[in-house]
């Protein structure tokens, strides 16, 4: 089997002696956002080269979530401190806070916006919607759910008229846009183990991510599971499992499932491994209950050390070639390139 990837660039740095939770890549593969700790670094990635050009302080405790913008030259990034912050961009040598937002009531642990980039989706033990009014610049909370335990993943699908949402509670929670500018819950699926990630495929069809706890050690399990929505039923129904690498693994919340449509690819964390799965849709009828797809783990890179910690976070380029990957174990950043053989 060829290798679909190819370590461009690895970088490990004394002053980074504070873990990091959360990385982000602009859409022109430019700027890397790195948080440690309460600061957030931002590199320039030239020239395969990653040179370090402005600190942005003003969160209190550890950044959670980094998200870059694509339409606007700015930077949200969530953090323990119950706080979202806006940062604009347009002057790299200059960034600035522009807004911030207030009303979780815990540390905010992941973070999505759509398309259009007009909703943030964020989570914490509440999934708060905030939308940007039409002509407006400030950001309002539109909409308010709150859970009886922590949020850990959030995804949306390709429609954007559906969310997923799993944490602490052994619930995945099934919430769909309605015309009136609001989100309803649709189904609430009860799971026997609860999970850090889940993540759409397209519109119908998802995986999840069980955590098994072991000795107040929270580990990765050996498969995902797949649900895929029922039209007869009306309901998302499990459908299958998907064996992954990284079974009884100390696994972390910080590296959210990511799925790459143009590639079909799957980019999974689970303990200290990463899976990499080919996603292929099935040629399906007008009278199917389920749109169908194949997968296949097809690559795994193993980060893992003799304690068996899979303390690494990552994201992937908009264009699907460039992985950012910070594993806290050997304090090192690396910028790999997947190669286009997977295609």
């Amino acid at each position: 089997m060829p290798q679909l990837y190819s370590t461009l660039l690895t970088i490990g740095q004394e002053k980074w002696k504070d873990n990091c939770w959360a990385v982000s890549i602009d859409k022109n593969n430019l700027i890397i956002a790195l948080g440690s700790y309460h600061i957030i670094n931002l590199f320039q990635f030239k020239n395969q080269t990653l040179k370090d050009t402005q600190t942005l302080l003003g969160h209190h405790d550890d950044i959670t979530t980094l998200v870059f913008l694509n339409k606007k030259s700015q930077l949200i990034s969530g953090s323990k401190d119950m706080q979202i912050i806006i940062w604009s961009l347009n002057l790299l040598s200059e960034p600035k806070k522009i807004q911030l937002l207030k009303g979780h009531n815990n540390q905010i642990n992941c973070l999505i916006i759509n398309k259009k980039e007009d909703i943030i989706i964020s989570g914490c033990s509440q999934i708060i919607f905030w939308s940007q009014l039409l002509n407006q610049q400030q950001w309002v909370c539109q909409q308010q759910y709150e859970s009886e335990k922590s949020i850990f993943g959030i995804s949306i699908n390709d429609n954007e008229d559906q969310i997923i949402a799993c944490g602490e509670d052994q619930i995945i929670l099934v919430m769909k846009y309605e015309s009136s500018n609001s989100w309803s819950i649709i189904q609430k699926i009860q799971v026997e183990e609860w999970g850090y990630r889940l993540c759409f495929v397209g519109n119908n069809l998802f995986i999840f991510q069980p955590i098994i706890e072991c000795d107040f050690v929270c580990l990765g399990a050996k498969t995902l599971h797949i649900y895929s929505f029922n039209f007869l039923q009306n309901k998302y129904l499990k459908s299958g499992e998907i064996e992954v690498k990284g079974d009884c693994q100390s696994c972390f919340q910080y590296f959210p499932t990511i799925y790459n449509c143009k590639r079909e690819m799957l980019i999974h964390k689970n303990g200290c491994h990463l899976n990499f799965i080919r996603v292929q849709q099935n040629t399906i009828t007008s009278k199917a209950e389920m749109i169908q797809y194949q997968f296949e783990l097809v690559e795994i890179i193993n980060f893992g050390n003799s304690d068996g910690f899979g303390n690494l976070i990552g994201t992937l380029s908009n264009d699907g070639e460039n992985l950012i990957i910070w594993d806290n174990n050997q304090k090192k950043l690396q910028v790999i390139r997947l190669l286009q053989n997977d295609i």
